[in-house]
């Protein structure tokens, strides 16, 4: 009867395969860049496990979806396609983009007002920036109805830890773009559209409210006849300045 050798029949897990670790006949390894196992077939040091005179593959892998080596990336990395393209690795994502927009609930209330002070329309919304270094695009849309005079409009800026108010009054080099806050007025409806980029510097919880004043203390109507008024809040990603 042939004898047979137990020990030629075990194998040994060495984990992830390392180009500097000498192997044996027998010793299995996990190989990161395809995600399968090999197993060597004789001694062998410095030759990938893709070497079949030395490594026979032992299991298929996941074709390198996943390493449970792969160390964790930093916050708010993504996982992508490394510049070989042969497996993944965390990377940080693309900059440039719009990284979150709040809307407010459209609302078909018309709110008036006969005052030279800048006051609440009562339309607001409400933006929470992810990084203190990314900008806010506020974009609001309705329309007005005056008396031939002139009304003039602002965003307001509330929950900033030290910067707070009506921002055509706060403009400074934390602030991108010019406030344009005159409409001139007919009497019919005019369209009233307002843009501009905040710079809050902040991760803090803001709120931006959309304000109006009378030129002469006429009456001016927003949002007149129940049309919907639109409050949009951006965050824009810093990639893009």
């Amino acid at each position: 009867m042939a004898t047979v050798n137990i020990g030629n029949l075990t194998f040994t897990h060495k984990g992830d395969y390392a180009s500097g670790t000498q192997y044996v006949k027998n010793d299995v390894v996990y190989y990161s860049t395809n995600g399968n196992a090999y197993i060597a077939k004789q001694t062998t040091t410095g030759n990938a496990p893709t070497n079949g005179t030395y490594w026979s593959q032992f299991a298929a892998g996941s074709g390198g979806i996943w390493n449970a080596g792969l160390s964790l990336g930093s916050a708010n990395q993504v996982v992508a396609v490394n510049s070989s393209a042969n497996a993944l690795e965390f990377q940080n994502a693309a900059s440039g983009g719009v990284v979150q927009v709040k809307i407010m609930t459209p609302s078909n209330s018309s709110p008036s007002t006969t005052s030279t002070s800048f006051t609440d329309t009562g339309f607001s919304v409400s933006i929470t920036p992810t990084s203190s270094s990314n900008r806010v695009l506020l974009y609001y849309q309705s329309t007005n109805q005056g008396s031939g005079n002139r009304t003039f409009y602002t965003f307001k800026r509330e929950g900033h830890p030290s910067s707070n108010g009506d921002l055509n009054s706060i403009l400074h080099s934390n602030n991108d773009g010019m406030l344009s806050s005159e409409n001139i007025n007919s009497n019919g409806n005019d369209m009233v559209t307002m843009l501009f980029i905040d710079n809050p510097q902040t991760t803090s919880a803001l709120t931006y409210k959309f304000r109006y004043r009378n030129g002469n203390g006429s009456q001016t109507y927003l949002n007149n006849g129940g049309t919907f008024a639109y409050f949009i809040a951006m965050e824009l990603d810093g990639g893009l300045f």
